[in-house]
């Protein structure tokens, strides 16, 4: 994406969103390495700029004060603000690393992908959890992640999630993704492979958005295992990836039921 540019992958922002951030890059180096006193020293401490209203924020703290978190409930194609009820709530699916689920990138020649495209054309590989139409507004700003409750055949395999904005018109705008291979689920410092058919707890972080969801817009996540070729196939082995030329199936499993309630958790700002 381009930082100076208006146009954001689908979507237009408009004159407002152009920062110039060059110019505002030469100011804050002009005051703290040249000594100018060209006021950079009494800029806010975050400015952002929110998708939706398309407008800039200034705040001193960062998280943003007046945020709360508040989750949405995968369900059976679902998300919901209720936690769910079922005793037994499952979504399966196979992933195979010979025919994995390809990285979306757009319609558009030469484009990189990046920001914030429409992803229905994408998802009918993917498992998809969508939200009903949301009777007001909500502005998310800040870190964002999921919580997913899932099992998989495997003792290793990975963990993709798309995070959109669903229009009227049923465009799915991408806002943020996220990833996390099943065995550095305790760090990246660590591999600890899975117990087939076992249920673990994935903390997924989707990084952090500043957006309002329009009413009458849906939140969705999609969730799949795999985003070739950005993202190098897991085999689900357990082995060295990157050194393997064939791999296993893996039965994957997200759980949405009362004692494994998978979850997004968005910080809204409280009106």
């Amino acid at each position: 994406m381009e930082p100076d540019a208006s146009l954001q992958g689908d979507l237009e922002f408009g004159p407002d969103a152009v920062l110039g951030i060059n110019e505002f890059r030469k100011r804050w180096f002009d005051h703290y390495l040249n000594g100018e006193q060209n006021g950079a020293d009494e800029l806010p401490r975050v400015q952002l700029f929110v998708m939706g209203p398309n407008h800039w924020r200034d705040f001193d703290t960062w998280p943003p004060p007046g945020m709360k978190d508040t989750r949405l409930f995968l369900g059976e194609e679902s998300l919901s603000f209720d936690a769910p009820n079922e005793e037994s709530s499952s979504t399966s699916y196979d992933y195979d690393p010979s025919d994995p689920v390809l990285y979306y990138v757009g319609g558009r020649p030469g484009f990189d992908g990046l920001g914030p495209i429409d992803m229905t054309p994408g998802e009918d590989r993917m498992n998809v959890f969508t939200s009903e139409p949301l009777k007001k507004p909500i502005t998310v700003i800040g870190s964002m992640s999921l919580k997913l409750y899932a099992s998989s055949s495997a003792k290793d395999t990975d963990w993709f999630v798309t995070l959109t904005d669903v229009y009227p018109d049923g465009s799915s705008i991408r806002i943020r993704d996220g990833e996390l291979r099943a065995r550095h689920r305790d760090g990246l410092d660590r591999e600890v492979f899975m117990e087939p058919a076992q249920s673990y707890l994935f903390d997924i972080d989707l990084s952090a958005t500043a957006l309002e969801f329009a009413a009458d817009h849906r939140v969705r996540i999609a969730i799949t295992s795999s985003q070739f070729p950005p993202r190098e196939r897991n085999m689900n082995t357990g082995g060295v990836n990157n050194e393997e030329t064939s791999g296993i199936v893996a039965h994957n499993t997200i759980l949405h039921e009362r004692d494994h309630p998978s979850d997004i958790v968005l910080p809204v700002m409280e009106q």
